[in-house]
């Protein structure tokens, strides 16, 4: 959806290459800066066929591609959730601002001061250094980052998304149309603080799945992933986080099931009807920003499920082998007392700063202990001492046969599976593996 084209201004038009926003056309120099731009100014719902004037080198947008005007009802819900988390954040970030000491904001490394700032006119970027010429002081700024810049002794000046950081500097792309305050025009402008805002990135990126999601299915002509899990989020099961301990729904506006399972003493509110919800629908969607106990509810929920139901078996799924150990980290730190040796199975590879009593979780090391170990080293041991290719290619088949059947028999004694989305499609899981739960 990116044009990258020859600069008219430079002669040595194929050495100069810049990058063209494909709703407004504005162009940059770097593919960072055109990235901040784009998500940013959410410039990618619109989309141009691009192409470049020969001429008078000028950047002309032409054949609109279609692009749905509206959303979905399932789409639009799920926006306006991001739409109140965002609000949540923004107001957590005003709170920490006007509550907090400055030399508790500079030691959390959430507030550098004593800056410099240069204003580059000709792309939007603001580069802010150390007056001093020192290195910057510790900070947790990171790429996406919305920074709030102002005077030592002013209100804010200016809003940007930080998009470089380095040891001696940051640099931030301000909001197109934003009003420049003169200070930051004058090479004399004194000096400037930042203060961290909220991550937008992570919602403009939501935001923009959830675009892609229902066009996706608009072309279909049925909404199928809306239709299916619309009717749960809107039905009245949806739980919102609620300070302190309510009795009834009445008191912080969020419907409420009734006991499903019973009171767990390190859950709040919220997280305990959150996980009656889970084991109450066949489908539960737990939302919310960080540090809120997500990976805490789904523990719980797991704890109970092999508490109360007998024969539950539990597929725990994640996009990668750190957030799989996290959410074994957390369910065995639950429910250890409930399983026995071998009914958790972590398949795939651990992370190397995993507890050791969760590396003897991992399939490989159950593996290891399984009685038909010896018979496998053995195998191994004559494949390795047979000079004959047809027989030890005899022997590795047979010892290929032999692992994959220790590992089916493992997974399918077991209570708790935990992998990767990719890992699940392997072909380590027997045929026909059934599991009552998926997290």
């Amino acid at each position: 959806r990116l044009c990258r084209v020859p600069c008219p201004r430079v002669h040595n038009t194929t050495a100069m290459p810049f990058y063209a926003c494909p709703t407004c056309g504005e162009r940059f120099k770097k593919w960072s800066v055109c990235k901040a731009h784009l998500e940013l100014m959410r410039h990618t719902g619109k989309q141009h066929e691009c192409r470049v004037d020969k001429q008078s080198g000028q950047l002309k947008k032409h054949t609109d591609l279609p692009v749905s005007a509206a959303l979905s009802d399932g789409a639009a819900f799920w926006v306006q959730l991001l739409q109140q988390e965002m609000a949540a954040q923004e107001e957590q970030v005003q709170h920490r601002l006007e509550t907090w000491s400055n030399e508790a904001l500079c030691q959390e490394g959430l507030r550098l001061h004593g800056l410099e700032a240069r204003l580059h006119m000709h792309d939007g970027t603001l580069t802010l250094r150390s007056a001093a010429g020192t290195r910057l002081a510790y900070n947790v700024f990171a790429l996406g980052d919305v920074g709030i810049v102002s005077h030592e002794s002013t209100s804010v000046l200016a809003l940007g998304c930080v998009t470089s950081v380095s040891g001696s500097m940051l640099q931030l792309t301000l909001k197109r149309g934003t009003a420049i305050d003169s200070a930051l025009l004058s090479p004399r402008g004194g000096t400037f603080r930042i203060d961290k805002g909220f991550q937008q990135t992570p919602f403009d990126r939501m935001h923009s799945a959830i675009q892609r999601c229902d066009q996706r299915s608009a072309q279909k002509e049925r909404s199928q992933v809306w239709d299916a899990v619309l009717p749960l989020l809107k039905a009245p099961t949806v739980v919102t986080r609620c300070e302190g301990s309510p009795s009834s729904a009445g008191e912080c506006g969020a419907p409420c099931l009734g006991s499903a399972v019973a009171p767990m003493s390190w859950l709040n509110a919220s997280q305990q009807r959150a996980v009656d919800a889970t084991l109450s629908l066949p489908i539960s969607l737990i939302h919310g920003p960080p540090g809120t106990g997500k990976t805490t509810v789904l523990a719980s929920a797991v704890h109970a499920a092999l508490r109360q139901r007998s024969g539950t078996r539990v597929l725990l799924l994640a996009e990668t082998n750190t957030a799989v150990d996290n959410l074994v980290h957390a369910v065995f730190k639950r429910s250890s007392s409930q399983l026995a040796p071998g009914e958790l199975v972590r398949v795939g590879a651990c992370s190397n700063s995993v507890p050791p009593e969760l590396a003897r979780c991992s399939l490989l090391a159950l593996a290891k202990a399984h009685a038909s170990a010896p018979e496998l080293s053995e195998l191994k041991e004559a494949m390795l001492a047979c000079e004959k290719p047809s027989q030890k290619r005899r022997l590795w088949e047979r010892i290929q046969q032999l692992e994959l059947a220790i590992q089916h028999e493992l997974i399918a004694n077991a209570a708790v599976v935990a992998t990767t989305l990719i890992g699940s499609g392997s072909g380590i899981f027997p045929p026909g593996a059934a599991f009552t739960m998926f997290v």
